[in-house]
């Protein structure tokens, strides 16, 4: 992996999904319904731009530590503005918003500590985790376009839940693997 990295098609995807942030935001607090498909289209068009990436990144074998590290960066920054608007439009329970929020800066920081050291790769159950999370968010930013019916709502919460359960569980196992490998090696 390169330390000092050159801008790239990758790097570029990502970096679009960072800026897509501002007019998800926008979209969401518009007048109208087709807001409603809009801002669901923005958070589509995001996710699907994160599998782009690592996908153009490892294809065109480009792999570089900036886009290591904006990768995660930006999908925790999209994640999290679905999180903190939906909760603030009652869509999402706080202590939900707040365990998912909480875990992320968590790891990200503990990512930050274990520079230089030992590295961890992203466990399966974080990607499920991420998955189930974007896959509930969806579905919950989607809902209001479907009239007359609870079953999205129903079905996002439930998967929002079981993307805090996911979190939880890795974020512990990521605390436990890097409290282990950071702590001084007694002889």
């Amino acid at each position: 992996m390169a330390k000092f990295d050159r801008f790239n098609p990758a790097l570029f995807v990502t970096c679009g999904r960072i800026a897509l942030v501002v007019p998800f935001v926008a979209c969401f607090y518009l007048p109208g319904s087709w807001s409603i498909w809009g801002t669901g289209g923005l958070f589509v068009a995001a996710g699907l731009s994160d599998a782009l990436d690592g996908w153009l990144a490892r294809r065109l074998d480009i792999v570089t530590e900036l886009g290591s590290i904006l990768d995660p960066v930006a999908d925790k920054v999209m994640h999290a503005a679905a999180l903190i608007m939906l909760t603030a439009d009652g869509r999402v329970p706080a202590v939900a918003a707040a365990i998912l929020l909480v875990r992320d800066f968590l790891v990200g920081g503990l990512r930050q500590l274990e520079q230089g050291r030992e590295t961890f790769a992203v466990s399966a159950v974080a990607k499920v985790k991420t998955a189930l999370q974007f896959l509930a968010l969806s579905v919950l930013l989607f809902a209001p376009g479907v009239p007359e019916t609870e079953w999205p709502v129903i079905a996002g919460l439930a998967l929002l839940w079981f993307s805090v359960s996911l979190s939880l569980w890795s974020g512990g196992l990521y605390t436990l693997r890097a409290v282990t490998a950071l702590s001084p090696k007694q002889e």
